[in-house]
């Protein structure tokens, strides 16, 4: 019985110690047309896999607006780095400035 107790305390600390953790980074951004075109630098930092995952970034324009938009990818394995493109419409404005809002998995 102390044993079966003694691999649950185990399982269970070891559970607590892993982690999920994205680290995300704008990589590169220039405008393509109309449209903003941004590079992320996508790692996974944890010890756990990321099934999905979604990257809130905002850019502000030559026009003085802060603006939002948001792209995802799927299955991040543990210490995988990868670069995930995302496209967002800016008509005629300039783009100054692109940063990660928030990510979410």
């Amino acid at each position: 019985m102390l044993k079966i107790k003694y691999l649950l305390v185990s399982l269970v600390l070891f559970l607590l110690a892993c982690t999920k953790s994205v680290d995300v980074y704008v990589k590169e951004y220039r405008k393509e047309y109309d449209y903003l075109y941004v590079i992320f630098e996508v790692t996974n930092s944890g010890d756990l896999a990321v099934d999905y995952y979604e990257i809130h970034y905002k850019f502000s324009t030559t026009e003085g607006k802060t603006m939002s938009d948001w792209t995802n990818d799927l299955n991040l394995s543990p210490g995988e780095t990868r670069y995930i493109d995302a496209y967002s419409y800016v008509g005629d404005a300039g783009v100054t400035n692109v940063w990660v809002d928030h990510v979410d998995y």
